[in-house]
C-alpha cells in the first residue's frame, strides 16, 4: 500500500507576502525566490522537494494569527515617543525610536535584526551584535528588504541562547514567530514597523543606476525622508562620491511619487491582515503624524513616533530604553495615525490595483527613463496644488 503524497500548494502572486517563511522552513532548501513582473515570488524545486508541508504550515497568509503574543492577555499601551539623544532623534525619520531600542538591546548583549542597504544598495536584514549596526537599520526603506537566511540565523542563535531583537515589517514578523516555538519566543523581542506597503526592489535597482547615470557618480548617501527642513516636511535626499547632492520635495522624487501612487507595491499588500488595531508582535512602531492634534503641548518639531507595547517582557524593555514616553489613549492615538487600520473602500482598491498592473506591463515594455518622463512622471507643484484642493472640496478623495 502506497502512501499518498502530500500535495504542496503556496500562496498565488495575489497572497503572496514575500516573507520567505516558506523558504526558511524548507529541510532540503528547495523554495527559492526569483523575479515575476516587479516582484519576487517563491519557486519549488520538484525534484528535491520531499513533500514534508513545513512551508504551507509556516506560512503567515496561510495562517493568519488570531490571537496575542505568548498567549497571555495584555491591554496594548499607546505613548508618544523619541529618543532622548537629541542628534538620533534628527538623523532618525521620525522619532528615532527604533534606534533607541536597537541600542538597548545591543547594550544588554542582544543581537539585532533589521533592513539595511548593502554595500551595492540591495536592501537585505542584516543580523548583527555590533554598534557599528545602528547607523545602517536606521530610518525608513521604502522598499522590500531580502530576510533570505535571516530567520535561520536567528533561530540558530536563539539555539545558543543568545536573545534577539528584530524589527521588521507585520508580514516579516509574523513570518518569524511563525518558525520558531513558544519557549524560543521567550528569546524575541518582536517589533513591527506600521507599513504602508512594500514596494519593488527591482524598480529601485533600475532607478539607483538611473539617479547615477544623471549625476555620473555612484551613489553615497540615500534619505528616504529627510528632516533638512524639518519633521513633517516630506523630503528627498542623496549624495554621490563626486560630493553632488539632491534635496528636494518628495513629489518631485519619482521614486516617492511612485510609492505614494502605490504604482510599485506588491497586490497582497492592498488586502494586508496585518492592517488593524489588533497587532500580535510585542511592540509596534512608526510615524506619530497627527500627535499635534491630539497632544499639543508635547514638543514634536524633531520628530515623533508612534510606540505601541503588546507584552510585558516588551514593556520592562521599553523600560530601560533611551527614551521619552508619553502615555496617550489608544483611541485618540488610532484617531490620527496613518496608515494603521485598513480604512480604503474595496472600489478604491480595484482601481488602484488596476493601476499598478498596468503599470508593471508598462514597466516590462519601456526605458525607466521614458516611465519616469513620458509615461509616469512626477507630478508637478500645481499639480500638487490643484490635487489639494479638490481633495478638501472631497471632490476627490
Amino acid at each position: 500500500m502506497h502512501c499518498m503524497e502530500k500535495k504542496i500548494e503556496l500562496v498565488n502572486h495575489v497572497q503572496c507576502t514575500g516573507c520567505h517563511a516558506c523558504s526558511e522552513s524548507c529541510p532540503t532548501s528547495s523554495i527559492s525566490f526569483s523575479p515575476d513582473g516587479l516582484h519576487f515570488y517563491p519557486h519549488i524545486t520538484e525534484v528535491t522537494c520531499i513533500r514534508c508541508g513545513k512551508c504551507m504550515k509556516v506560512c503567515p497568509p496561510i495562517h493568519v494569527r488570531k490571537h496575542q503574543p505568548n498567549e497571555i492577555p495584555f491591554i496594548p499601551r499607546y505613548y508618544c515617543a523619541w529618543n532622548k539623544d537629541s542628534e538620533e532623534r534628527f538623523n532618525a525619520t521620525s522619532g528615532g525610536v527604533g534606534g533607541a531600542l536597537a541600542k538597548q538591546a545591543l547594550d544588554e548583549g542582544w543581537y539585532v535584526s533589521g533592513a539595511a542597504f548593502t554595500d551595492g544598495w540591495k536592501l537585505k536584514h542584516l543580523v548583527s551584535n555590533n554598534l557599528s549596526s545602528l547607523e545602517k537599520i536606521r530610518g525608513s526603506k521604502y522598499l522590500q528588504s531580502d530576510t533570505t537566511g535571516t530567520y535561520r540565523e536567528i533561530l540558530s542563535l536563539i539555539s545558543h541562547r543568545e536573545k534577539v531583537l528584530f524589527i521588521g515589517t507585520p508580514c516579516q514578523t509574523e513570518a518569524l514567530r511563525n518558525l520558531v516555538s513558544v519557549k524560543q519566543l521567550e528569546s524575541l523581542l518582536i517589533c513591527e514597523i506600521i507599513c504602508h506597503g512594500v514596494n519593488s526592489p527591482l524598480v529601485w535597482d533600475d532607478y539607483k543606476a538611473y539617479i547615477e547615470k544623471k549625476a555620473n557618480s555612484r551613489l553615497k548617501s540615500y534619505n528616504f525622508r529627510s528632516k533638512s527642513k524639518g519633521w513633517g516636511k516630506l523630503r528627498v535626499s542623496y549624495s554621490f562620491e563626486n560630493d553632488s547632492k539632491v534635496d528636494v520635495p518628495a513629489f518631485r522624487n519619482i521614486f516617492h511619487h511612485w510609492f505614494g501612487q502605490h504604482y510599485m507595491m506588491r497586490e497582497s499588500c492592498f488586502r494586508c491582515e496585518y492592517r488593524k488595531k489588533e497587532r500580535y508582535s510585542d511592540l509596534v512602531i512608526g510615524d506619530f503624524w497627527g500627535i499635534e492634534n491630539i497632544a499639543p503641548e508635547l514638543d514634536v518639531k524633531k520628530g515623533a513616533s508612534v510606540l505601541i507595547v503588546n507584552s510585558e517582557k516588551a514593556m520592562q524593555f521599553i523600560s530601560q530604553a533611551n527614551l521619552n514616553l508619553t502615555a496617550i489613549a489608544s483611541e485618540k492615538a488610532q484617531s490620527v495615525m496613518k496608515g494603521f487600520e485598513d480604512r480604503m473602500p474595496e472600489e478604491q482598491k480595484l482601481v488602484q490595483i488596476a493601476r499598478m498592473k498596468q503599470f508593471e506591463r508598462d514597466y516590462q515594455n519601456y526605458s525607466f527613463e521614458e516611465m519616469a518622463t513620458k509615461r509616469y512622471p512626477r507630478i508637478t507643484k500645481w499639480n500638487k496644488v490643484l490635487k489639494s484642493v479638490l481633495y478638501h472640496l472631497h471632490i476627490i478623495k
